[in-house]
Protein backbone atom coordinates (compact mmCIF):
# COMPACT_ATOMS: atom_id res chain seq x y z
CA UNK A 1 0.00 0.00 0.00
CA UNK A 2 1.45 3.26 -1.15
CA UNK A 3 2.18 6.00 1.51
CA UNK A 4 0.45 8.80 1.91
CA UNK A 5 2.56 12.04 1.05
CA UNK A 6 2.21 14.87 3.02
CA UNK A 7 3.08 18.56 2.27
CA UNK A 8 3.62 21.01 5.06
CA UNK A 9 3.97 25.08 4.02
CA UNK A 10 5.49 26.76 6.05
CA UNK A 11 3.45 30.45 6.14
CA UNK A 12 5.01 31.43 9.37
CA UNK A 13 6.91 34.15 7.97
CA UNK A 14 3.99 35.47 5.85
CA UNK A 15 1.69 35.75 8.96
CA UNK A 16 4.42 37.61 10.56
CA UNK A 17 4.86 40.28 8.24
CA UNK A 18 0.76 40.28 7.80
CA UNK A 19 0.54 41.38 11.68
CA UNK A 20 4.06 43.54 11.51
CA UNK A 21 1.71 45.43 8.46
CA UNK A 22 -1.22 45.30 10.61
CA UNK A 23 0.89 47.08 13.99
CA UNK A 24 1.95 49.77 11.14
CA UNK A 25 -1.52 51.22 10.17
CA UNK A 26 -3.11 53.96 12.01
CA UNK A 27 -6.60 54.70 10.93
CA UNK A 28 -7.10 58.54 11.07
CA UNK A 29 -10.73 60.62 10.58
CA UNK A 30 -10.51 64.56 10.25
CA UNK A 31 -8.91 66.67 7.25
CA UNK A 32 -6.24 65.32 5.92
CA UNK A 33 -3.25 68.08 4.83
CA UNK A 34 -3.74 67.02 1.35
CA UNK A 35 -7.97 68.58 1.59
CA UNK A 36 -7.16 70.83 3.83
CA UNK A 37 -8.01 74.45 1.45
CA UNK A 38 -10.86 75.96 1.18
CA UNK A 39 -12.65 77.03 -2.01
CA UNK A 40 -13.42 80.42 -0.95
CA UNK A 41 -9.73 81.00 -0.67
CA UNK A 42 -9.40 81.88 3.09
CA UNK A 43 -6.17 81.29 4.88
CA UNK A 44 -7.81 79.10 7.93
CA UNK A 45 -8.10 75.95 6.58
CA UNK A 46 -10.33 73.04 6.95
CA UNK A 47 -8.18 71.66 9.28
CA UNK A 48 -7.85 74.64 11.68
CA UNK A 49 -11.23 75.36 11.42
CA UNK A 50 -12.22 71.63 12.68
CA UNK A 51 -9.99 72.27 15.35
CA UNK A 52 -11.34 75.24 16.53
CA UNK A 53 -15.27 73.69 16.14
CA UNK A 54 -13.97 71.05 18.11
CA UNK A 55 -12.26 72.95 21.16
CA UNK A 56 -13.79 76.28 20.52
CA UNK A 57 -11.99 79.77 20.95
CA UNK A 58 -12.91 81.74 23.78
CA UNK A 59 -10.68 84.72 22.32
CA UNK A 60 -12.84 84.53 18.82
CA UNK A 61 -16.23 84.16 20.99
CA UNK A 62 -15.89 81.05 19.09
CA UNK A 63 -17.79 77.95 21.18
CA UNK A 64 -16.79 74.36 21.28
CA UNK A 65 -19.14 72.14 19.39
CA UNK A 66 -17.39 68.72 19.45
CA UNK A 67 -18.16 66.01 16.74
CA UNK A 68 -15.00 65.07 15.34
CA UNK A 69 -14.16 62.90 18.80
CA UNK A 70 -17.86 62.42 19.60
CA UNK A 71 -18.58 61.25 16.27
CA UNK A 72 -14.97 58.86 15.97
CA UNK A 73 -16.36 57.56 19.66
CA UNK A 74 -19.92 57.05 19.49
CA UNK A 75 -18.84 53.82 17.04
CA UNK A 76 -15.90 53.04 19.21
CA UNK A 77 -17.51 48.88 19.91
CA UNK A 78 -18.11 48.43 16.19
CA UNK A 79 -14.80 49.93 15.18
CA UNK A 80 -13.15 47.41 17.89
CA UNK A 81 -15.11 44.61 15.98
CA UNK A 82 -13.38 45.84 12.76
CA UNK A 83 -9.89 45.60 14.06
CA UNK A 84 -10.68 42.09 16.02
CA UNK A 85 -11.59 40.66 12.35
CA UNK A 86 -8.70 42.56 10.57
CA UNK A 87 -6.05 40.82 13.26
CA UNK A 88 -8.00 37.41 12.64
CA UNK A 89 -7.33 38.14 9.02
CA UNK A 90 -3.68 39.36 9.41
CA UNK A 91 -3.47 35.93 10.93
CA UNK A 92 -4.72 34.66 8.12
CA UNK A 93 -2.36 36.17 5.61
CA UNK A 94 -5.03 37.74 3.88
CA UNK A 95 -3.93 41.69 3.48
CA UNK A 96 -6.98 42.68 1.58
CA UNK A 97 -9.70 41.43 4.13
CA UNK A 98 -7.53 43.74 6.67
CA UNK A 99 -7.18 46.76 4.60
CA UNK A 100 -11.53 45.94 3.93
CA UNK A 101 -11.93 46.10 7.73
CA UNK A 102 -10.04 49.04 8.24
CA UNK A 103 -12.17 50.58 5.37
CA UNK A 104 -15.49 49.40 6.61
CA UNK A 105 -14.40 51.02 10.58
CA UNK A 106 -13.07 54.26 9.13
CA UNK A 107 -16.24 54.77 6.35
CA UNK A 108 -18.25 54.22 9.92
CA UNK A 109 -16.40 56.76 11.86
CA UNK A 110 -16.95 59.55 9.28
CA UNK A 111 -20.58 58.70 8.84
CA UNK A 112 -20.79 59.25 12.54
CA UNK A 113 -19.07 62.49 12.71
CA UNK A 114 -20.90 64.06 9.97
CA UNK A 115 -24.11 62.43 11.70
CA UNK A 116 -23.22 64.57 14.51
CA UNK A 117 -22.57 67.51 12.56
CA UNK A 118 -25.61 67.55 10.84
CA UNK A 119 -27.79 67.13 14.18
CA UNK A 120 -27.29 70.91 15.12
CA UNK A 121 -24.71 70.54 17.68
CA UNK A 122 -25.31 73.42 20.30
CA UNK A 123 -25.05 76.03 21.15
CA UNK A 124 -26.81 77.68 18.46
CA UNK A 125 -25.68 80.42 16.45
CA UNK A 126 -25.34 83.76 17.90
CA UNK A 127 -28.16 86.31 16.75
CA UNK A 128 -25.00 88.29 14.60
CA UNK A 129 -23.66 84.95 13.16
CA UNK A 130 -27.64 84.65 12.01
CA UNK A 131 -27.69 87.68 10.43
CA UNK A 132 -24.50 87.55 8.39
CA UNK A 133 -25.11 84.01 6.92
CA UNK A 134 -28.32 85.57 5.75
CA UNK A 135 -27.14 88.80 4.23
CA UNK A 136 -24.62 86.73 2.24
CA UNK A 137 -28.01 84.94 -0.55
CA UNK A 138 -30.95 87.64 -1.86
CA UNK A 139 -33.42 84.95 -0.17
CA UNK A 140 -31.74 85.28 3.17
CA UNK A 141 -31.51 88.98 3.02
CA UNK A 142 -35.26 89.14 2.26
CA UNK A 143 -35.52 86.93 5.33
CA UNK A 144 -33.77 89.47 7.49
CA UNK A 145 -36.24 92.32 6.18
CA UNK A 146 -39.13 90.04 7.70
CA UNK A 147 -37.45 89.64 10.41
CA UNK A 148 -36.85 93.35 10.85
CA UNK A 149 -38.64 93.43 13.90
CA UNK A 150 -37.54 90.71 15.68
CA UNK A 151 -35.31 90.80 18.63
CA UNK A 152 -31.61 89.00 18.66
CA UNK A 153 -33.70 85.99 20.79
CA UNK A 154 -36.01 85.57 18.36
CA UNK A 155 -33.02 85.67 15.36
CA UNK A 156 -31.19 83.26 17.29
CA UNK A 157 -34.19 81.33 17.84
CA UNK A 158 -34.96 81.51 14.05
CA UNK A 159 -31.35 80.17 13.43
CA UNK A 160 -31.56 77.18 15.41
CA UNK A 161 -34.46 75.89 14.07
CA UNK A 162 -33.63 76.67 10.03
CA UNK A 163 -29.40 76.55 10.35
CA UNK A 164 -26.89 74.23 11.04
CA UNK A 165 -24.06 75.72 13.58
CA UNK A 166 -21.20 73.62 11.20
CA UNK A 167 -22.85 73.61 8.06
CA UNK A 168 -22.31 77.05 6.45
CA UNK A 169 -21.05 76.80 2.38
CA UNK A 170 -20.63 72.77 2.91
CA UNK A 171 -16.70 73.50 2.45
CA UNK A 172 -15.87 71.58 5.70
CA UNK A 173 -18.29 69.15 5.96
CA UNK A 174 -17.39 67.99 2.28
CA UNK A 175 -13.84 67.62 3.50
CA UNK A 176 -13.99 65.17 6.69
CA UNK A 177 -12.70 62.00 5.50
CA UNK A 178 -10.23 59.17 6.31
CA UNK A 179 -6.76 57.86 5.44
CA UNK A 180 -4.55 54.32 6.56
CA UNK A 181 -1.45 55.80 7.31
CA UNK A 182 2.24 53.47 7.70
CA UNK A 183 3.07 54.45 11.44
CA UNK A 184 6.90 54.48 10.68
CA UNK A 185 6.70 56.28 7.11
CA UNK A 186 3.83 58.25 7.48
CA UNK A 187 2.74 57.82 3.69
CA UNK A 188 -1.23 57.04 3.54
CA UNK A 189 -1.53 53.49 2.33
CA UNK A 190 -5.07 54.11 0.96
CA UNK A 191 -8.04 56.82 1.82
CA UNK A 192 -11.42 58.07 1.60
CA UNK A 193 -12.62 60.24 -1.42
CA UNK A 194 -12.90 64.06 -0.69
CA UNK A 195 -13.93 66.55 -3.72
Amino acid sequence: MPRAVKTVVDRVQDVVDQIIGLTHKRVLIGIPSTSDGRKDGSKAGNALIGYVMEHGSPKHNVPARPHLVPGVKAVHQQTINNMMKAARSALDGDDQAVDRQLTIAATRAVSSVKKIIRGKIPPPLAAATVRARLMRTKAGARRLIKMSDSTDTQIQAWGAQNLTPLIDTGDYIKHITWVIRNRGTGKTIKGGETP
